[in-house]
């Protein structure tokens, strides 16, 4: 939770990346690094998630 207070993690959204790989994504993926950086994608997900739990939408 401090590395997430701090702003070094997110709680919801992608899995972090072996850096190697982050670093090609970055260059060759569109919007890449807005992924791993952003309150409101964050937000987005936890709704989608929502979504998806309680209108058991889900596998």
């Amino acid at each position: 939770m401090l590395n997430v207070l701090q702003g070094e993690m997110s709680l919801i959204g992608p899995r972090p990346d072996f850096f190697d790989h982050a670093r090609v994504y970055a260059e060759q993926v569109p919007g890449y690094r807005e992924r791993h950086a952003s309150l409101r994608l964050d937000l987005w997900i936890a709704c989608r998630t929502l979504r998806v739990v309680l209108g058991a939408k889900g596998a």
